[in-house]
């Protein structure tokens, strides 16, 4: 969202350590339709998957890249303190694409919201991811959503923090 990008430049401009890419995310790369809700920019539920709320009717082209060859491309080698995503139930394709790249090795903490049977009777891929940030020397903390615990194939998004364990 143009609108909203704008917003986060001119909130992030005075800090040089700080760097915006207004730019999707996934396990692809090109251009795709993203769904969004035009007559309100602060509606969250932008997506690249019009299954995550199907009354986004509005669409807009946007490039999207894999996160992997972003890091290459832009940051070959270098550390990456922090980074955070909300990429609408693509989050585990993009932590395969990092780990399948030696991508992790360089992120030390990163903040990502996963969502867990974003479709009703869909395998959960939790389980293979944590492994993917366990081994890249990652460890994880959870804040859950929608917590409803004897309630089956329920939506829940699950807020993850990852970070580096510390040097023994």
């Amino acid at each position: 969202n143009q609108e909203v990008f704008g917003y986060l430049t001119k909130n992030t401009r005075d800090n040089p350590n700080i760097h915006n890419h207004n730019i999707a995310l996934s396990n692809t790369e090109g251009k795709l339709d993203f769904f969004v809700n035009n007559n309100d920019i602060w509606d969250t539920n932008s997506s690249l998957n019009h299954k995550t709320n199907a009354v986004l009717a509005d669409t807009v082209q946007v490039d999207v890249v894999k996160l992997s060859d972003f890091m290459k491309k832009h940051l070959p080698g270098k550390r990456i303190d922090f980074i955070k995503f909300n990429i609408e139930w693509s989050e585990d394709r993009v932590i395969e694409d990092l780990a399948a790249n030696d991508c992790l090795q360089y992120i030390d903490r990163m903040i990502f919201e996963y969502h867990h049977h974003i479709e009703v009777g869909e395998w959960s891929h939790l389980a293979a991811m944590l492994k993917r940030l366990e081994d890249a020397g990652m460890n994880y903390t959870f804040s859950v959503t929608n917590f409803r615990l004897y309630k089956e194939d329920i939506t829940q998004n699950l807020f993850i923090h990852a970070y580096r364990k510390p040097a023994k």
